[in-house]
């Protein structure tokens, strides 16, 4: 796994497929343990969290009080896993750049939703954000406590949140990863240039997958590279129709897009205020037509919710590719990306039935098994 230090360091290159097929190995039997129709249709037909609970644990989940104490855990034994068994780290590491980047946005709200609230009615900062000075989010008695937002933290990460948070609110950020240490006190100062925190979201997400794209360059794995160009373009595309709809505006979406898909940022904000047929006409090329079609509709009730189910089913076309491999990093990789569905699947089936929404609506929006057959 990545240290403070920098990147571990990659096994000899006579070593890895030897090793990747014994891992591919191990894959194929840990794939019968993704959840088969039948211990879906079960969960859709649970009837409480504790019954959820059960079947999760008949089928290798991790105990835990809830269902949701249960998917948390299995989020990160996931990616230990991964880490533990890839011959080559720079796979698992990647992927949890985006677990830190998901705590560096709670420990920024969380410590300027703390400073603000201590502060005189504030002004906008006149400076550019990469010049404004970090302020001191310790108080009389320190640093105030962490609290609630622990439960939202996201594991594992290069550094564990509660460090995170420790290490900015004093200022030493110089302790930290020099991507972590370089982005927290510039996404400080675009947040102070207006006081709206997507605007750190979208510095966060930007920089994190700018680097992601740039670690998978370097691991120079087709699948891998693919795989992360295609979540990319969809973000893109659902940035694209849910600002048109909103008509949100052209600077809106310019501040989110992401790089690092097969279409550039540009070509996509060029189309933010033409016609349908030229949305359509950008994406006709690309593995995304159909997806984009949708631009005349997305508008509509539960059109949002049907646009996120076809875009992880696409998503989850390509991750099985890697079972027609004989053996590399595709097969662990495709394995922990496919659990991970599996889980957002599961929390949707939670949020549904914790809601008292209509089961049959739940049903319409479960992503495809990564086992077709299963």
């Amino acid at each position: 796994m990545m240290t403070a230090a920098g990147p571990a360091k990659k096994p000899e290159p006579d070593k890895l497929q030897e090793r990747y097929r014994y891992v591919s190995g191990l894959v194929r039997a840990r794939e019968l343990l993704l959840l088969d129709q039948a211990s879906l249709n079960r969960l859709t037909e649970a009837g409480g969290p504790d019954e959820i609970s059960r079947i999760l644990i008949a089928n290798s989940y991790p105990a835990g009080q809830d269902p949701e104490e249960i998917l948390d855990r299995e989020s990160s034994a996931v990616l230990d896993w991964l880490a533990e068994v890839m011959p080559d780290p720079r796979f698992t590491d990647t992927l949890i750049l985006f677990n830190d980047a998901h705590n560096l946005k709670l420990v920024l709200k969380k410590h300027l939703t703390q400073w603000i609230g201590s502060q005189p009615a504030p002004e906008p900062a006149k400076t550019e954000p990469d010049s404004v000075q970090m302020p001191d989010f310790s108080g009389p008695d320190g640093i105030l406590p962490f609290g609630g937002a622990a439960e939202q933290v996201l594991k594992p990460s290069q550094v564990a949140a509660t460090v995170l948070y420790r290490q900015i609110g004093m200022r030493e950020t110089d302790a930290l990863p020099a991507w972590l240490a370089e982005l927290a006190p510039k996404a400080i100062g675009c947040y102070l240039q207006r006081y709206d925190f997507s605007d750190i979201d979208h510095l966060v997400d930007q920089t994190v997958w700018q680097k992601a794209h740039a670690e998978a360059a370097g691991i120079g794995n087709r699948f891998f590279s693919g795989y992360l160009a295609r979540r990319t373009d969809l973000i893109n595309l659902e940035l694209l129709l849910r600002t048109r709809v909103l008509r949100m505006g052209k600077d809106v979406l310019r501040r989110a897009l992401l790089g690092g898909g097969s279409l550039d940022p540009e070509a996509v904000l060029s189309v933010y205020d033409q016609s349908d047929d030229q949305v359509k006409a950008l994406y006709a090329p690309t593995p995304y037509a159909a997806l984009a079609e949708q631009c005349r509709t997305y508008g509509k009730i539960g059109q949002a919710a049907r646009f996120s189910l076809a875009s992880d089913n696409l998503l989850m076309d390509y991750i099985r590719q890697a079972r027609w491999v004989l053996n590399g990093p595709e097969i662990p990789l495709a394995w922990a990306l496919a659990r991970q569905m599996e889980i957002k699947n599961i929390r949707i089936i939670t949020t549904y039935l914790r809601n008292g929404l209509p089961r049959a609506q739940m049903r319409d929006l479960i992503r495809d098994n990564y086992l077709a057959w299963r």
